[in-house]
């Protein structure tokens, strides 16, 4: 339901997220899932199912994605590989193979995932500022704190941590 109580879909609210209230109580945790790819209809019984009380669209800001994909833990990175679509992601496997047991095994880094856009990049690399694809997004528990195109670059900011 929009402002004026009148209902509209989930494609009609570009640049938007939604704030679900629930009637259980409603545990923050993360998963270990690295990619929206990972995850298939088998994988969702690993999930909580909650009952939802109110259900409200509002827009999304870079805050919001900040807030989603900073680091909970002090002294801890996360990271976002965003890609603009699928074909690109596609075109990386091999390397994505080697980015997720680097994600994996680094001590420095809480969580890693990975964005794909369907049709463009994704709402998130947009509100982040994205240019370029594919790009490493760090952050800590506050902010981003890096950017770059290049794995290398990437695995040496986190090594001099």
């Amino acid at each position: 339901m929009n402002e004026e109580d009148e209902e509209v879909s989930y494609e009609e609210l570009p640049f938007s997220r939604i704030n679900v209230w629930v009637k259980e109580n409603f545990e923050e945790k993360r998963t270990d899932y690295h990619s929206q790819m990972e995850l298939t209809i088998g994988n969702y019984e690993d999930f909580p199912v909650y009952t939802a009380e109110k259900v409200k669209p509002v827009k999304r800001t870079k805050e919001d994605v900040i807030t989603t994909l900073k680091s909970y833990e002090e002294g801890l990175f996360t990271l976002r590989l965003f890609f603009e679509s699928e074909e690109s992601y596609t075109n990386k496997l091999e390397e994505i193979n080697d980015i997720l047991t680097f994600i994996s095994e680094s001590e420095k880094l809480e969580t890693g995932s990975i964005s794909v856009g369907v049709v463009g990049p994704s709402t998130d690399a947009l509100l982040l500022e994205v240019k370029e694809f594919p790009s490493f997004v760090i952050f800590d528990t506050k902010d981003v704190v890096f950017v770059s195109n290049d794995f290398m670059e990437v695995k040496s900011f986190l090594e001099n941590q």
